[in-house]
C-alpha cells in the first residue's frame, strides 16, 4: 500500500526538511555570493536562481528520503554542479551537517542502455517529487522526452563572440492582432464614408472594406464552430480507459500507439525494427477487445506495415462510446459544424469574385483583389474541409486529463506508459526499451539519425550538458563515503 504524504511526513523527514530549509545560500554581504553566481552563469533573475535553489532543496530532500538513484532536471543539476564547486559548503556542511550523509554526483557513462536506465530514474524521481510535494513545475522540471532530447537544450556559449536573442513568440502575436484591429478600423471608417453599392465603389476603398469583411467573417465563422460544437454533454473523464483517452486526443491512429505500448510493455508482443515485424510472444491475457484482436492481428500478419493499414479500424467501438457519451461529435454534427460556418467567409469571397469580374469588365486592375480572393478561398476550404472531431465538453475532458496526469503523461513509469503515449503520442516511448516503436511511428530526419547513431553525445544520461560522451545520471540515492 502507498503511503500518503501525511504518512510520509515523518518527525525524521520534517527535521530533515527544516534543516534544508535553513541552509543560506544568498549572502547579501557577499556581492558575489551563490545566487549570484547562478544568475550570471545561467542568464536567470534573481527570481529564477531562487526558484531553481528551492527545486534543488527538494531533489536533495528526495535523494535522502527514498533511499535510491534519483536523475535531476537540467536545470536542478546546474544548481547542484555549481554547489559542488564550493566544496567546502557542499560537503562539510550541506552533506554532513544539514542531509547527514554523502550525495555524489554519478556522471553517465553513456549508451542507450544509461539513456534508459536514467530516464526510468528521472521518472520515478517525479513520481515521489509529486507524492511529497504535488506537482512538479514544468519550467523547472520538463517532461521526459524534452530533458533527454537531442540535440541538447543547453550550451555553454562565449557571449563574446556570439548573440543571444530570447524567442518572443508572444510579441509576434500581439503584433498580429494590432494589424488586424488597425486593419478593421480602417476598413470601416471607409466603408462608412462612401455611398452607392461596394462593386461599384474603386479600388481603395472596396479593398479595405473587403479586408473588414475578411476579418470579420473568419471570427465569426470560428465563434459559429465553437458553438456548434457545444451538443450539451457535460460527461467528464472519469473512467476512461487509456484507449478511449487515446481516441479523444488523436484518433484511432493514437488508440493504435497505445494499445501497441501495452502490448509490448507486457512483453506480449515484441517489436523487430530489422525486419519491421511485430512477434507475438505471449497468450493474450487480460486485455480489452480491441487490444486482443490487434494482437491477433499481429500473430496472422506481423508485418508493420500492414498492422499500422490495418490497425486503426479496430477501434470503432471506442469511438462509438465517446460519442454516445457526448465527448466526440457524431458525423452529423461534425459535418453541420464544419460546413455552416464554412459559408459565412464562403459569402465574402463570392462578392470579391463578383467584383473581381466587375472589374475585369471595366478594364480596372484586380491583381490584389485576386490575391485576397485566394486567401479567401483557402480560409473557406479550411472550415470546410477540417471536421472538428471532439465536442466541447471533449475539449474539456481532455484538458481535464492532462492536467490530472500531467506528471505520468512528461516522466512516465512503466505501468503509466500506455496512458502517457495516450495523452503524448509516442514520443512518450523515445530512450525507452520500446523506442524503436517510437522510430517506426516518427522516422527521425537524416541529420538527427547521424548525431543519434554515434552515441558520443549521451544527453539523455545526464545534465543535458556540454560534456561529450554522457552527462551526470544523478545521484545513487543518499551514497556513502
Amino acid at each position: 500500500m502507498v503511503a500518503t504524504a501525511s504518512e510520509k511526513w515523518t518527525t525524521t523527514a520534517a527535521a530533515l526538511w527544516q534543516r534544508i530549509c535553513a541552509h543560506p545560500f544568498a549572502n547579501p554581504a557577499r556581492p558575489q555570493d551563490f545566487v549570484a553566481k547562478l544568475m550570471q552563469g545561467q542568464g536567470w533573475t534573481r527570481n529564477q536562481a531562487l526558484e531553481a535553489i528551492e527545486e534543488y532543496r527538494r531533489f536533495c530532500f528526495l535523494a535522502c528520503v527514498e533511499g535510491r538513484a534519483m536523475t535531476p532536471s537540467d536545470q536542478v543539476d546546474e544548481v547542484w554542479h555549481l554547489h559542488l564547486t564550493h566544496t567546502r559548503d557542499y560537503w562539510e556542511v550541506w552533506c554532513r551537517d544539514v542531509l547527514g550523509m554523502a550525495i555524489h554526483h554519478d556522471p553517465s557513462q553513456g549508451g542507450a542502455s544509461e539513456l534508459s536506465l536514467y530516464r526510468r530514474h528521472y521518472a520515478e524521481t517525479l513520481a515521489s517529487y509529486e507524492q511529497w510535494f504535488g506537482a512538479s513545475p514544468q519550467r523547472w522540471w520538463p517532461g521526459t522526452y524534452e530533458r533527454f532530447r537531442r540535440p541538447q537544450r543547453f550550451r555553454r556559449v562565449d557571449t563574446e563572440t556570439v548573440w543571444l536573442l530570447p524567442r518572443m513568440r508572444w510579441l509576434w502575436r500581439r503584433a498580429g492582432a494590432g494589424v488586424l484591429a488597425t486593419i478593421g478600423l480602417a476598413s470601416t471608417a471607409a466603408a462608412l464614408s462612401i455611398e452607392d453599392t461596394p462593386l461599384d465603389w474603386y479600388g481603395p476603398p472596396f479593398l479595405k472594406f473587403f479586408a473588414l469583411l475578411m476579418i470579420t467573417s473568419t471570427l465569426l465563422a470560428m465563434l459559429w464552430r465553437r458553438a456548434l460544437r457545444n451538443n450539451g454533454a457535460s460527461a467528464g473523464s472519469n473512467g476512461l480507459l487509456p484507449l478511449e483517452v487515446a481516441f479523444l486526443a488523436n484518433g484511432a491512429a493514437r488508440s493504435l500507439d497505445t494499445a501497441t505500448a501495452d502490448l509490448l510493455r507486457q512483453k506480449i508482443i515484441a517489436f523487430d525494427a530489422g525486419q519491421r515485424r511485430f512477434i507475438v510472444q505471449a497468450e493474450a491475457g487480460n486485455l480489452s477487445a480491441p487490444a486482443a484482436a490487434l494482437r491477433r492481428l499481429m500473430e496472422n500478419d506481423g508485418r508493420a506495415d500492414q498492422v499500422l493499414r490495418l490497425g486503426t479500424r479496430l477501434f470503432g467501438d471506442v469511438k462509438l462510446k465517446l460519442q454516445r457519451i457526448g465527448l466526440l461529435l457524431d458525423d452529423a454534427q461534425s459535418l453541420r459544424a464544419a460546413l455552416l460556418p464554412a459559408c459565412l467567409p464562403g459569402a465574402v469571397l463570392a462578392l470579391g469574385i463578383a467584383k473581381a469580374w466587375v472589374g475585369f469588365q471595366r478594364d480596372r486592375p484586380i491583381a490584389f483583389l485576386v490575391m485576397l480572393c485566394v486567401v479567401m478561398l483557402v480560409i473557406t476550404l479550411l472550415f470546410a474541409l477540417r471536421r472538428p472531431i471532439r465536442s466541447r465538453a471533449g475539449d474539456l475532458a481532455l484538458k481535464g486529463l492532462r492536467q490530472q496526469h500531467a506528471r505520468a503523461a512528461r516522466a512516465p513509469r512503466d505501468n503509466e506508459l500506455p496512458l502517457a503515449v495516450a495523452l503524448l503520442g509516442t514520443a512518450a516511448m523515445s530512450g525507452t526499451v520500446w523506442a524503436d516503436y517510437h522510430t517506426l511511428r516518427a522516422p527521425p530526419s537524416t541529420t538527427s539519425s547521424s548525431s543519434d547513431s554515434s552515441g558520443s553525445s549521451d544527453s539523455g544520461s545526464g545534465d543535458g550538458g556540454s560534456d561529450s560522451g554522457g552527462g551526470c545520471g544523478g545521484c545513487g540515492g543518499g551514497g556513502g563515503d
